[in-house]
């Protein structure tokens, strides 16, 4: 399947029976904030309530795509199932009534031109483990927080997005080798998959002050982290934003007060004293490296100390939901 080839929906659309309407492939890969594991295909075929489940072929009559979800905000804007991966969890549908994915037990981030120096790395390309969850399989095959993995199973890893649906198609427990770059040394570790588990998605993020970056720190208490709503159990690592100064190197970065800095270019920061001793070095070069925690999530982020063109993480940002013109809850 390819951008631009014309393509055909049909469905019920407002009990119309049998509609067939016409457009072309708009996009592939699309994420629509749907979950991790969103890829689908973008069409201009117009799309309507009805439609779900119902085939989106082309000009050979072959089915291309199951027709999944529409963006009620916009015009001719609909988005479809592709057929290959319909046919790779038929099975596990047919035989338990629900889809097993593969899961490491990390969070990544995309690497990107910023945050390669900081890795040992030259390109901007690779997802950058910032979270090796403990009892995980990442954690027991020895994945660290630091990591750049840039082969999975011997596919190139691009960043977060693929590496994510290249671990989800893998059925669990299987063996794979994941090559990735430490400290600007090449490895290869062995890991067997685990079984992704079903929990709810985190939700978004809602004292001694350092003039480069703009921002107030303080020592993560218990009280302190009750009296922001971290959400937080102890044991506390890290130090606390309090406060962040509008139009500073860490409010373009898009620090908040809450987020709690772990490390300073790679190293842990425990009190405002280490803190403030790290940033001292740290910020005598042109940008400081961040290990930040916003709730559950964490990532690395880059914040210029000496120019306003802040990294932030890679990606971009999802499209609205669609209006709900799905038949599953969740993508399989």
């Amino acid at each position: 399947v390819r951008v631009g080839t014309w393509v055909f929906a049909m469905g019920n659309p407002f009990g119309l029976e049998h509609t067939v309407t016409a457009g072309i492939i708009s996009a592939k890969g699309r994420a629509i904030g749907e979950g991790l594991h969103d890829d689908f295909l973008q069409t201009d075929a117009s799309i309507n309530p009805g439609n779900s489940g119902g085939p989106l072929f082309n000009p050979a009559g072959e089915v291309i795509g199951v027709n999944t979800a529409i963006l009620s905000s916009a015009q001719r804007i609909g988005f479809a199932i592709p057929i290959n991966l319909v046919k790779s969890i038929l099975p596990q549908l047919e035989a338990r009534g629900y889809v097993r994915r593969g899961w490491l037990g990390i969070q990544a981030q995309a690497l990107t031109a910023d945050l390669a120096p900081f890795f040992g790395m030259k390109g901007g390309k690779g997802a950058l483990v910032n979270r090796v969850l403990v009892g995980s399989p990442a954690h027991e095959a020895g994945f660290r927080h630091g990591d750049v993995i840039i082969r999975f199973d011997g596919i190139p890893v691009v960043d977060d997005r693929q590496l994510s649906l290249l671990v989800a198609r893998r059925l669990p427990p299987e063996p794979v080798r994941v090559e990735i770059v430490r400290h600007g040394v090449p490895k290869t570790l062995s890991v067997t998959l685990g079984v992704f588990p079903d929990r709810p998605a985190t939700p978004p993020p809602p004292s001694p002050r350092y003039p480069s970056l703009g921002l107030t720190v303080a020592k993560l208490t218990e009280s302190l982290a009750q009296r922001l709503e971290l959400g937080l159990e102890a044991p506390f690592h890290g130090v606390v934003i309090t406060a962040v100064e509008g139009g500073s190197a860490a409010d373009i970065a898009g620090l908040h007060i809450g987020d709690i800095i772990l490390e300073v270019n790679h190293i842990p920061v425990n009190s405002t004293e280490v803190f403030h001793e790290v940033l001292a070095e740290a910020t005598k070069k042109e940008s400081v490296l961040l290990l930040l925690q916003q709730f559950d999530e964490r990532f690395y982020l880059t914040v210029k100390t000496k120019q306003a063109a802040p990294s932030r993480r890679g990606g971009e940002p999802p499209l609205p939901r669609p209006d709900g013109e799905r038949e599953r809850e969740e993508p399989p």
